[in-house]
């Protein structure tokens, strides 16, 4: 396509943008470009300040650029100093990336030393390509050593943590620059719903604050590959010159489980086995692990003690065992019998 000229994606002819304000402009569909340029007609030699542009590209089904807007947030603890200031978890998807949290009252806030964390819910499952987090203006240090997990449950153990935890990534520096957007990409293939935030504090005023959390993503089909398993199913169904049970259930005959050759699961590695396979194989397999082999039962062992060891060793260590018996009794008996008979001949 040949580009003669500037294309006006659009024109905003209000006058002013409140402050804190994300402001959205929608550009037609057939527009095509390299550069992108805002430019303020006014007379007044007024400045052109703005905090952040975000361009999105190609917006479809596998490009959403901000699936976490307006969601459901939660967080560990939430901090309130009684003056409208409070942090809550939703502050930080409202579409509000002002960093100065008693200005714009849009930053989320824990209130407590340990393992403090922030989530959000998708609503459905996405293919995590990358998440931005906006810092506040001053103590920059409350994004530092953050954990960026995805989950596709919302189970967790005593201590808070998901199960089913994949690591987005993970921000080790001790802080991120005041006001700056963190811009934090996904490792390959990550799938879930649910957005996690996470650090350990270890000391007090140390907390996890933010003011906008980003999340960039699109549908998992779109995952280069197919990411759903397939199964092909044979059904043959018996049947008679005479009349049948409906109520007989279809006798499967053949069945194959396929695995994709790109699947984003992270079970892959523990099911991979079960695939390729026919159900007639595993349930034979499954038969035999079930099976209770009969010299691992109780009344064997039993029996097995009590018969008789017709090893040659085994029988000389019983005759010896017999002889000493026989002498230790001899040994005993044999002075009472001398004594009784002297006895008996000096009357």
């Amino acid at each position: 396509m040949d580009l003669t000229g500037p294309q006006l994606c659009y024109n905003y002819t209000s006058n002013v943008i409140g402050p804190g304000e994300l402001k959205t402009f929608k550009c037609p569909a057939s527009i095509e470009g390299r550069f992108v340029r805002i430019t303020k007609h006014t007379v007044a030699s007024t400045a052109l300040r703005l905090c952040e542009v975000i361009v999105e590209v190609n917006a479809d089904t596998c490009t959403i650029l901000d699936l976490a807007l307006n969601k459901s947030a939660t967080q560990s603890t939430t901090y309130d100093d009684g003056k409208d200031h409070a942090g809550d978890a939703w502050r930080s998807v409202d579409g509000n990336l002002d960093p100065n949290m008693p200005v714009g009252q849009s930053c989320s806030h824990t209130d407590q030393v340990g393992h403090q964390w922030w989530q959000v819910d998708l609503v459905r499952y996405y293919h995590i390509t990358q998440v931005s987090i906006q810092n506040r203006d001053v103590v920059p240090h409350r994004l530092g050593n953050v954990s960026v997990e995805v989950s596709e449950t919302n189970n967790f153990d005593i201590h808070s943590e998901f199960y089913d935890a994949k690591l987005c990534h993970y921000y080790e520096a001790s802080d991120v620059p005041a006001s700056t957007l963190l811009i934090l990409p996904c490792s390959d293939n990550i799938v879930g719903r649910y957005i996690r935030i996470s650090k350990f504090v270890p000391i007090l005023y140390d907390v996890l604050s933010f003011c906008e959390v980003i999340v960039e993503g699109g549908d998992p089909s779109c995952i280069q590959g197919t990411t759903g398993i397939t199964a092909t199913t044979t059904v043959t169904e018996n049947t008679t010159d005479e009349q049948t049970d409906t109520t007989d259930s279809p006798e499967i005959t053949s069945t194959t489980i396929s695995l994709p050759s790109t699947c984003p699961c992270s079970c892959r590695g523990s099911i991979e086995k079960y695939y390729n396979r026919s159900i007639e194989s595993l349930l034979d397999e499954l038969r035999e692990e079930l099976m209770v082999s009969k010299k691992e039962t109780a009344s064997y062992t039993r029996t097995l003690v009590s018969v008789d060891d017709g090893r040659t060793s085994s029988r000389n260590i019983g005759y010896v065992g017999i002889v000493l018996l026989v002498a230790v009794g001899l040994s005993i008996v044999v002075p009472d019998v001398v004594s009784l008979a002297m006895y008996m001949k000096g009357k």
